[in-house]
């Protein structure tokens, strides 16, 4: 935003500069009080000149229309000047309709002061150039409701397509009106409708936005949006917009079958012949593809998105319409997830033990994916036995030898993992107890046996056990 300055060279400024401070000076003579009363065509410090003589980079030539809703132009870079980024002052600019009836540049520092506080309200009453009730056109506003509550102002109203309001302007919209109601900051933004020659239909806009308290961190940016629709044809000096002959496309999904891994699973790449348009895919619960997937029941990633748990799904998937081809819609493939199948490690079978009066116990302690293993003896020593837990124990008093026992062991199913269930042979060898060849002593917990009382491991101990079979005890290495 330029402001108009005082001009030394001219004559006839001068004249009322020096008219004024006279008049001033004699006012102050007499003890009268003087007012000033600045009006906006008059040339003072505080008067703002039209913004849209200040567009420092209109467009020479049109950016071309390729898939994309808008172009970034300048490098992204608005053309606001150096002193239009300093201001932090609320206001707005509209500029007049030209001899045709058409919009001209929106020029507002967007901020909480001009933002709407009461809903949008009705703007049928406007009917910018080019208008046709019949031909889907939506009323567009150069500068978005939500940042400048401006209704039924036909100095901020276009024709244009919902491709180019929604798809195109409104994300930029909703950017700026986010980081405004977050920060409480100002941002500059000028909107400027492009008419090539006397058409009635802007062939687009330019964007262009600027975040004034932190020099453009928030905000910034400078794009061309344009006002086109990818199924008509629009004759932008009319305002007629026609059907495009398109041709059919056809789009088609291969079935797939995959294993439960943890992860969302695709059904692949659809095939498509005809239309480059955006492919959306929808996965389906029954083949009449009517109940889509959700998180809570199949794992996916959002109602109709990939699922994760392991099942049978229906995919369609839809290409949209592009210039030259319509729309179309895949028939329904199937995805099958299977379960994962359950896997058992880290088992125990075997383990020696010297005789003892006393049971011995030891756990398989077998792993699996999900679940806990179970456990059951099918046959073998009675001298053996297992929990369903897993905890083997040996008799107490089973003599020296070998004893087997065949067990199995399964782990659980679930929706995506299979039951699995396998066998194994425990086996367990008693060694037989040393026997002493005179009279030796021990205690109960001790794991060594002595040649007398007086041995110093023992001599203290309250409970001193003697006889010629210490059991499973050593030698002391000190008595002998």
């Amino acid at each position: 935003m330029r402001r108009l300055q005082w001009k030394d060279g001219n004559e006839e400024m001068k004249k009322i500069k020096y008219l004024a401070v006279y008049l001033l000076t004699v006012a102050m003579a007499f003890g009268l009080t003087v007012t000033w009363d600045v009006r906006a065509d008059e040339t003072a410090q505080s008067v703002y000149v039209p913004a849209e003589a200040y567009n420092d980079n209109p467009l020479v030539e049109l950016p071309t229309y390729v898939d994309s809703p808008y172009a970034v132009i300048n490098d992204n870079e608005p053309c606001f000047s150096y002193e239009d980024r300093q201001c932090t002052e609320a206001f707005e600019y509209y500029s007049d309709l030209d001899e045709l009836g058409r919009c001209g540049v929106a020029y507002a520092n967007i901020c909480a002061e001009i933002e709407p506080t009461e809903a949008r309200g009705d703007i049928s009453s406007v009917n910018p150039t080019g208008w046709h009730s019949n031909m889907g056109w939506e009323r567009c506003h150069l500068i978005g409701f939500q940042l400048a509550g401006e209704n039924a102002n036909e100095k901020n109203l276009i024709t244009g397509t919902d491709y180019f309001n929604v798809t195109g302007m409104l994300p930029f919209e909703n950017m700026v009106d986010d980081y405004v109601d977050e920060t409480g900051n100002h941002v500059l933004y000028r909107v400027t409708p492009y008419f090539e020659g006397d058409n009635l239909i802007a062939s687009g806009v330019t964007m262009e936005a600027y975040s004034v308290e932190d020099e453009g961190e928030g905000i910034c940016f400078n794009v061309y949006v344009f006002n086109v629709s990818p199924t008509e044809v629009i004759d932008y000096a009319t305002g007629v917009a026609v059907d495009i002959d398109q041709e059919d496309s056809t789009i088609t999904l291969a079935d797939k079958t995959a294993t439960y891994n943890g992860k969302n699973i695709y059904i692949g790449k659809a095939t498509v012949t005809g239309s480059t348009g955006y492919v959306t895919y929808i996965y389906y619960t029954d083949s009449k593809c009517t109940n889509k997937t959700t998180k809570s029941a199949n794992g996916a990633t959002s109602s109709g998105g990939a699922p994760a748990n392991a099942g049978t799904y229906y995919v369609k998937a839809t290409v949209a319409a592009d210039y030259n081809f319509r729309a179309a819609t895949s028939k329904a493939a199937k995805l099958t997830i299977n379960k994962k199948s359950q896997y058992i490690a880290g088992i125990t079978t075997s383990k020696t033990y010297n005789y003892s009066t006393k049971s011995r116990s030891f756990s398989v302690g077998a792993t699996t994916t999900y679940g806990s293993v179970k456990y059951k003896k099918i046959s073998g020593s009675a001298r053996l036995s297992i929990t369903s837990a897993g905890k083997v124990t040996v008799k107490a008093k089973t003599k020296a030898g070998t004893y087997k026992m065949k067990i199995s062991l399964t782990a659980p199913s679930n929706k995506n993992y299979t039951g699995k269930t396998i066998y194994k042979t425990v086996v367990v060898k008693v060694k037989a107890t040393t026997k002493a060849s005179k009279t030796v002593y021990w205690t109960y917990y001790g794991k060594k046996y002595h040649c007398s009382k007086a041995c110093k491991y023992i001599k203290n101990s309250k409970k001193i056990y003697s006889g010629t079979n210490p059991g499973s005890r050593g030698k002391c290495s000190y008595c002998w």
